[in-house]
C-alpha cells in the first residue's frame, strides 16, 4: 500500500472502498434495528415517564410550588390582600414538565387534550398560573429542544432548510388573518368567520 495520498494505487482505492462500504453497512443496520425497537423503546419511555408523573404529582403537587405574596395600596402601603405566584424553580420545571408532555402527544389532538386537561386539573383550574406555566413549556421548547433538532438535523443530515422553514412558518403565521380559513387539508372543521 502506497502512502502518497494525491496518487492512490488501485490496492489503496480498493482497500478504501471496501473499508467504507462496510462503515455504511454497519450504518444501515444500526439504522434498521433502531427503527425496529423503536416502538418497543417509546413504550418504556412513556411508561417510565407517567410512573414519574404520579410519583411527583404525589411528592410535590402544584400547591407546593407557589408561594402568597402580599400586595399593598402604592398610595398608602398599606397591605391589601394577597397573590399566588409560583416560584420561579416551580414554573420552570413545570414548564419543562409540560413541554415534554405536549410533545410527546405530538400531532394527535386527543393526546394533547388529554395533557391540556391534565395541567388545568393538577393546577385546580388557576388560568393565571397555566399561563407561567405554558409560557415556561414554550421557552424550554424554543430554547433547548428545537435548537438540538435543528444542529441534529443540520449535522447528522445536512438539513439546512429547517430553520429557514421555520422562520417562513412564522412569516405565513403573522401574514394570515383570524378571518381566514385557518383549516388545513384534511381538517374536519371549518374555520370562524
Amino acid at each position: 500500500m502506497t502512502t502518497n495520498p494525491t496518487n492512490p494505487s488501485l490496492e489503496d482505492i480498493d482497500l478504501l472502498s471496501t473499508t467504507a462500504t462496510e462503515i455504511l453497512r454497519r450504518r444501515i443496520e444500526q439504522i434498521d434495528r433502531d427503527r425496529g425497537h423503536q416502538p418497543e423503546f417509546l413504550a418504556m419511555a412513556r411508561e417510565d415517564a407517567d410512573t414519574a408523573r404520579r410519583e411527583a404529582l404525589a411528592a410535590e403537587p402544584w400547591a407546593d410550588c407557589w408561594k402568597a405574596i402580599p400586595m399593598t395600596d402604592a398610595g398608602t402601603g398599606e397591605m391589601t390582600g394577597m397573590m399566588a405566584l409560583p416560584t420561579i424553580n416551580g414554573k420552570e420545571l413545570w414548564g419543562a414538565r409540560a413541554a415534554f408532555d405536549f410533545l410527546d402527544a405530538g400531532e394527535d389532538r386527543e393526546k394533547i387534550e388529554e395533557v391540556l386537561s391534565r395541567y388545568f386539573s393538577a393546577l385546580d383550574g388557576n388560568t393565571e398560573h397555566l399561563f407561567f406555566i405554558f409560557s415556561a413549556a414554550l421557552c424550554t421548547i424554543a430554547e433547548h429542544v428545537v435548537p438540538a433538532m435543528l444542529d441534529k438535523l443540520e449535522h447528522d443530515a445536512s438539513d439546512y432548510r429547517s430553520r429557514v422553514m421555520l422562520a417562513d412558518a412564522a412569516a405565513n403565521a403573522w401574514r394570515t388573518r383570524v378571518g381566514d380559513d385557518l383549516c388545513g387539508p384534511g381538517d374536519q372543521e371549518s374555520g370562524e368567520k
